[in-house]
Parts: C-alpha cells; sequence; structure tokens
C-alpha cells in the first residue's frame, strides 16, 4: 500500500506540522515495532489468518507516508490519490471491530491468533514484555489516531463539503480512557496472561502491588511502635483498630485523614505490622478502582491468613468510588481476611465516611510538638523530665527550622531533629544547662500556625 504525492484540485492549503511530524513518525515506529511482538510475526492479508493485525500494519504505513507528504485539508473529504489511505484503513478496523472499541478488538485478535502463546508457555519476564508492548500499541493508536484526525480537521475546507469520509465513531472507537497503569492491569486479566503460580505469595510481611503482581517490600526503615511520641490518643486508635481487625471483630475500612508529614504513611505500616498475623499490601491509588475487585478476590482465597490494603496519598476527588461502595457494604461484604486502610491529606467524602472508620490527625502545634518532646525523653530513662528541658528543646526545634534546617514543622520532621539531638552530647549538655536558667526559650505558638497555614494554602491550590 502506498499513498502518493501528487496534489488533486482543490487542495490549495495544508497543515503545518512543523516538529511534530518527527514525534508522530516515532510513534508510528514504536506501534509497528509492538504489532510485530503481539502478534509474533502472524500478519497477513487473508482473512484466515490475523486480518485485523494487517489492516493495523497497513494503517499505520499510511501514516508514516502521509506524515512526510504533510497531511492535506481535504484528505477527510476527497478520495485518496491511490486506492487507499489511512482514512480507508481507520474505516476498515472500526467496521470490522469484534469488541466495541480498539482496545477491546485488540485484546480479541491477540486471544484469538494463531501465533498467540498461552500463559503458561511463557516466563514471568516474558509475560511482562508481552504486557507492555499490548499497552504500548494500545496507547500509541490511540494517540496517533486522535492526533492525525485533529491534525486534518483543522484544516477542514468549507468546499468541500460536510460529509466527512471517516466513520463518526473512529475517534471514540481508538480512545482507551485508561493510564498506562490500568492498561497493563486490564491485559493481565483479559489475557490471562499470569497464571496461579504468579500470583502466591511468600511468609514477607509486606508486599508492593504492581499490575497483577505481588513483590516483596522491605521494611527496614519503618519505625516500631514503640518509637513513636506523643499523639495518644491516635495510637490508641490504630493500636485498637488493628488488633480488632485480627480477633475478627471488624474489618471496617480505615480513613486517614491530616496534614503532610503528621504520620499516616508510618502509624499505618508500623501498627499493621506490629500484629503478626497481617500481611501489608502496599497499593497504588489507581488499585482503589477497578483492580479492587480482582484484588480482593484473590486475598479470599487464601484465608485465614490476614491483609491490609494500604492505599497511601489518595486524592479523593480523583477516584472513581464505584468499586470501593460496591465492594465495602454496598453490593459486597469485604471478606473477613482482608480489611482496607486509605490515608490521604484531604478530607473524605460524606458517602465514603459513612462505610469507614475515621481517623483525623490534629494539627502540629507547641502543646503537640512538646509532648512528642516528653515522651521522647522518657523513652531514654528520664522518669519526669522537666517542663523546662522540654521547652528549651522545642524552642531548639523551632529555632533551626527557622534557619532552614528543615523544610517543614511536623512530626517527621521533629523525629529527625531529635535523632540528632540523641547522639550530639554537646546539644544535650547546652540544652540542659539552658533549662536551669532563670529566662527560659519557649517555642513560639504564631510560628506553628503560619507553618500550617502555608500547607494548607498549598494544599488547597493543588486541587
Amino acid at each position: 500500500m502506498k499513498t502518493g504525492s501528487q496534489s488533486m484540485p482543490g487542495r490549495k492549503k495544508e497543515i503545518q506540522l512543523g516538529g511534530e511530524t518527527s514525534g508522530l513518525k516515532r510513534k508510528v515506529a514504536e506501534a509497528l515495532t509492538s504489532l510485530n511482538v503481539v502478534f509474533h510475526g502472524n500478519i497477513t492479508g487473508t482473512r484466515s489468518g490475523s486480518q485485523f493485525a494487517s489492516d493495523l500494519r497497513n494503517l499505520l504505513i499510511s501514516l508514516d507516508g502521509e506524515l512526510d507528504l504533510k497531511p492535506v485539508s481535504g484528505r477527510l473529504f476527497l478520495p485518496p490519490d491511490y486506492n487507499t489511505d489511512s482514512i480507508d484503513w481507520i474505516n476498515a478496523i472500526v467496521i470490522s471491530s469484534t469488541g466495541g472499541n480498539f482496545f477491546r478488538s485488540l485484546l480479541h485478535n491477540i486471544r484469538n491468533s494463531p501465533g498467540w502463546l498461552p500463559a503458561g508457555s511463557l516466563n514471568l519476564h516474558m509475560k511482562n514484555f508481552h504486557v507492555a508492548h499490548i499497552a504500548r500499541l494500545a496507547i500509541n493508536m490511540e494517540m496517533l489516531v486522535n492526533c492525525y484526525i485533529s491534525m486534518l480537521e483543522k484544516g477542514r475546507q468549507s468546499e468541500f463539503g460536510e460529509l466527512s469520509r471517516l466513520a463518526p465513531s473512529a475517534t471514540e472507537f481508538f480512545s482507551t480512557g485508561f493510564s498506562a497503569d490500568q492498561m497493563e492491569s486490564k491485559i493481565s486479566r483479559e489475557l490471562d496472561i499470569f497464571s496461579p503460580e504468579d500470583e502466591e505469595l511468600g511468609s514477607e510481611r509486606a508486599y508492593k502491588f504492581s499490575i497483577v503482581k505481588f513483590l516483596p517490600a522491605p521494611m527496614g526503615q519503618i519505625r516500631p511502635t514503640t518509637e513513636f511520641f506523643g499523639y495518644s490518643d491516635i495510637r490508641d486508635k490504630f493500636r485498637r483498630y488493628f488488633t480488632k481487625f485480627v480477633a475478627e471483630n471488624e474489618n471496617v475500612p480505615l480513613l486517614i485523614s491530616s496534614l503532610p508529614g503528621l504520620g499516616k504513611t508510618h502509624f499505618t505500616i508500623s501498627y499493621s505490622l506490629d500484629q503478626q498475623d497481617i500481611t501489608l499490601i502496599l497499593c497504588k491509588p489507581h488499585d482503589l478502582e477497578e483492580p479492587l475487585e480482582n484484588l480482593i478476590g484473590r486475598l479470599e482465597k487464601k484465608a485465614p491468613r490476614k491483609f491490609v490494603l494500604f492505599f497511601d496519598d489518595i486524592d479523593p476527588k480523583k477516584i472513581d468510588w464505584y468499586y470501593f461502595r460496591t465492594n465495602v457494604g454496598g453490593t459486597f461484604m469485604l471478606p473477613r481476611n482482608i480489611t482496607v486502610a486509605i490515608a490521604s491529606n484531604y478530607e473524605f467524602p460524606a458517602n465514603i465516611i459513612s462505610r469507614g472508620r475515621g481517623i483525623i490527625f490534629p494539627l502540629f502545634d507547641e502543646i503537640r510538638c512538646q509532648e512528642m518532646i516528653h515522651d521522647f525523653l522518657v523513652s531514654l530513662g528520664m522518669r519526669n523530665p522537666s517542663k523546662e528541658l522540654v521547652s528549651v528543646i522545642a524552642a531548639d526545634y523551632l529555632e533551626e527550622y527557622g534557619q532552614h534546617v528543615f523544610d517543614e514543622l511536623s512530626p517527621r520532621t521533629l523525629v529527625r531533629y531529635l535523632e540528632r539531638y540523641n547522639s550530639s552530647t554537646e546539644k544535650r549538655k547546652k540544652t540542659l544547662e539552658m533549662s536551669k536558667q532563670k529566662v527560659i526559650p519557649v517555642p513560639d505558638s504564631a510560628c506553628f500556625y503560619d507553618a500550617n497555614q502555608k500547607v494548607i494554602e498549598r494544599l488547597a491550590k493543588s486541587l
């Protein structure tokens, strides 16, 4: 198949692509490479072979040639210079669709391709390799077709008439609406690429959930619960929650919200792993959507082993909560061996809060700062640390913040300060001497207020 460079009557204006052409041609080359890998070279021109792959290959070759020529404004309305062009191939793929859209048609044709290898014949690396190529092919086709059609429509001329050669549903047909991670997850499920042995969990305490795999997640840097200071009411809530889950008294989801740096992530990981019967699964935010059902179904089969699905750093306004509401107190209930913990810097919607148990961290101010310092000193062996010493240490921490040693006032940075304090004999001696003087520095409440306001304003701008 080839497209010519001869001009036709009425083609007066061309779309100027500039540097955009080279980017699209690179995507064409990537798509052709992935197409060959996905169909294992089984690209024929007969209906008994992979006609879908053949049509797709012809479309890509046509696009590549037309990008060299610069697409003309009349291509959507006038016949091609030769037998067929990209518009014809797009229409052919849309009309012969077996799945309703390009992504579904792609998966259908891969599954039924004579060259497709069953899941059991591929090792894990080859499975990942094929999933990546399928996803790249789908993503590139969406971008190529939609960008090219957009280019042509920009040059629409009234003298060509109003009736386009392009099938009305073409743009929608090639749009997937998925992110790369979501697409790879769907591909793996639809094609049953990952066999049962791939999803077995070992004896590790924590795993990352990636696409459809469980990857061990070492937790060496997480502080034990004995090294959390202050926030005694919050610590009690976390301890009671995970203790009750292990005892099968409740598995209502845990919804945690606070400003950044107050300890949502560390509290959840540390207090869940403090229960020896819990396995922690670290999930990505989008796994809270459609992948949630598959994940729950797989882990339910592994009872009596207990799992905490932890979704960290969620933006509630960007999540499709349909799957959560369906599986948590909706059409279905969470299996007794699974619970869900969700952490966010923002408030949760009312219809989500009603399905879980909320923990809201109070703001970090001069009072909670001194409570943390007091508990820290007790952990070092001091039975009754003086208020003066606590005040001096808090003021010193605040001074270092003012000197830009830390970029925020939060339990996170206070812990880092206290670690340095504990390792510095000179600093400990200095603060002890200052605590015995007549005039003692105190932490400035206004400084905490201003720091919290900056964080709140920054979060509001990110919405």
